[in-house]
């Protein structure tokens, strides 16, 4: 997803703000002096998912805390986007706390619109997505 929109903007601001250790391979600019967005690309899921995403990675950056106080090598997101219709979160690591985080969330997504963060259900029509019946008619009609 390239941000293009001042919601999706704003978002992969506050997860570069709020969660510097856990996203910290998605924000690191490629080259010096070069202007970058944030989590560019690296981030590919609707709105509806938002908080679901923000709750899983103030969490995750709440344990990467510990870790890095611990002394312990940190878990890093790499990407976050839709994978059959649901949440997926790909990361270098994952310890038991972690996985279960990001289970619940990915579980929780087959639940909820991608596009509206209503209640959805998980379909397959070509593509798998889970989406509400609002979204779907207005996507067929190309609202």
């Amino acid at each position: 997803m390239i941000f293009n929109k001042d919601e999706d903007r704003k978002f992969a601001w506050f997860l570069a703000e709020n969660c510097p250790i856990t996203f910290a391979y998605m924000i690191e600019p490629i080259e010096k002096d070069v202007p970058f967005l944030p989590i560019q690309l690296s981030i590919d899921v609707g709105p509806g998912w938002f908080p679901l995403v923000r709750e899983a990675s103030l969490k995750i950056e709440q344990i990467n805390r510990v870790l890095q106080l611990q002394g312990v090598t940190t878990i890093q997101v790499v990407q976050i986007k839709e994978k059959y219709g649901t949440l997926c979160y790909y990361t270098n690591y994952c310890n038991n706390e972690i996985d279960a985080i990001i289970e619940e969330v990915e579980h929780a997504s087959g639940m909820i619109c991608e596009s509206c963060g209503g209640p959805g259900e998980l379909i397959q029509q070509g593509w798998w997505r889970t989406i509400c019946e609002s979204c779907e008619e207005a996507r067929h009609h190309g609202n």
